[in-house]
């Protein structure tokens, strides 16, 4: 969904479900909502608003979320998805200059005997995200793709479809887990004749598949036997 279009009007989202994913249950309740803060752009902090539905069927809440937002992050999916690309792709370092021109982040020139990397610490030349919050992502993201490999290694060996893992290309230590998930993730997705010819789309899909853990959060708020869950629409 088009990020303006959705800014302006959240309730849209409520018009394209129309049954519970779960149990196809055809009515859905209204469950209230809550605002989330989010930047659309580098350094723009925009206030929305996140509408969620309570299935009467099966007891399962859901949080509407547009396909550019990820879970507890202020930032929105193609920022995210740009570093981790830069990251493990790339080899970009967190005060790569590069990635910050490439992608919008403005910076305040500091003192020409400042290195660029040294200006990052300036409290006045601080940008947003930081390079402390785009190592967060290298870190969280590796590690939830460590996480989930034993079970893409799985799914991969249960196919028999003769498909291989494409080649391997040279990565930090600290990246490997996040391409080995990543080369796994595309054999299942050409297995299901759903591999873009744009790669860089499938890498979305792939930060979005490893954004998606549940809410531990929620998960104390609300007792059992309901569960919680986000809908990506």
């Amino acid at each position: 969904m088009d990020s303006k279009l959705y800014f302006q009007d959240p309730r849209c989202l409520s018009e394209r479900i129309e049954c519970c994913p779960y149990c196809e249950a055809q009515k859905l309740w209204n469950n209230g909502s809550y605002p989330r803060q989010l930047y659309c752009t580098p350094g723009e902090l925009t206030t929305t608003v996140v509408y969620r539905k309570l299935c009467p069927n099966c007891h399962t809440h859901f949080s509407l979320h547009p396909e550019f937002l990820l879970k507890r992050q202020r930032y929105s999916l193609y920022l995210v998805a740009a570093w981790l690309w830069s990251f493990f792709r790339r080899g970009a370092s967190t005060r790569c200059r590069e990635f910050y021109e490439r992608h919008g982040i403005s910076f305040r020139e500091g003192e020409p005997r400042i290195s660029w990397t040294d200006q990052l610490d300036q409290p006045d030349s601080r940008t947003r995200p930081g390079y402390q919050l785009l190592n967060y992502w290298s870190h969280l993201f590796c590690h939830r793709a460590a996480l989930l490999q034993e079970d893409l290694v799985k799914s991969v060996s249960e196919l028999r479809s003769g498909l291989e893992l494409g080649p391997s290309w040279p990565c930090s230590k600290r990246a490997r887990p996040l391409q080995l998930a990543w080369l796994h993730w595309l054999v299942l997705l050409r297995a299901e004749s759903r591999l873009s010819t744009d790669e860089e789309s499938a890498f979305l899909n792939y930060v979005r598949f490893l954004s998606q853990a549940p809410s531990h959060k929620a998960r104390r708020a609300i007792p059992a036997p309901e569960t919680y869950d986000v809908l990506i629409l």
